[in-house]
């Protein structure tokens, strides 16, 4: 915060007083500079952290943006492989779970497509229309992109808050 001075004269204090209010008026702008600085943060390292990943029918990982609406803002994937992405799917996601996986709900191993084979592994068999051939996979890691992401914008909170009262 800055600090503002003045002398006892008529033009020092409508100095201070214009100095103030034009700081008001930073203030007041603030929290939508902020929240959208830190959804374009957010997009950003969902981006970066996306980077490569594909799935193993060759799909992209999905599209990332931001949606700003006045002092309120998001960063977003969407997709329709995207929550396989973030949790992980199967034993390969159950191995290294997702922490914040019961709170979206999300259970590894479930499913109707689901099958324990022989050996006592849990394998999911499906048809990859990209290859032509039917495939067996026991899951994916988690890729926690977006967790990721959120943690990213909660490292850059103070800088932003400090660049936008500057």
């Amino acid at each position: 915060m800055p600090t503002f001075q003045a002398d006892l004269s008529v033009s020092s204090l409508d100095k201070l007083l214009s100095d103030v209010k034009d700081y008001k008026a930073k203030v007041e702008a603030a929290p939508a500079k902020i929240t959208e600085r830190l959804a374009e943060i957010g997009a950003e390292a969902i981006q970066q952290n996306i980077a490569g990943i594909t799935d193993l029918d060759g799909n992209a990982p999905g599209t990332v943006g931001t949606q700003v609406s006045g002092s309120t803002a998001k960063a977003f994937e969407k997709g329709h492989q995207i929550a396989f992405l973030e949790y992980g799917t199967g034993e390969q996601g159950a191995a290294s779970p997702h922490p914040k996986y019961h709170v979206a709900g999300w259970h590894y191993g479930s499913g109707k497509n689901i099958r324990r084979m022989k050996n006592g592994k849990m394998m999911w068999h499906y048809f990859d229309r990209l290859r032509g051939h039917w495939r067996t996979t026991n899951g994916i890691p988690a890729q926690k992109q977006v967790l990721r992401a959120s943690l990213t914008m909660r490292d850059n909170i103070v800088p932003v808050a400090k660049e936008a009262l500057k």
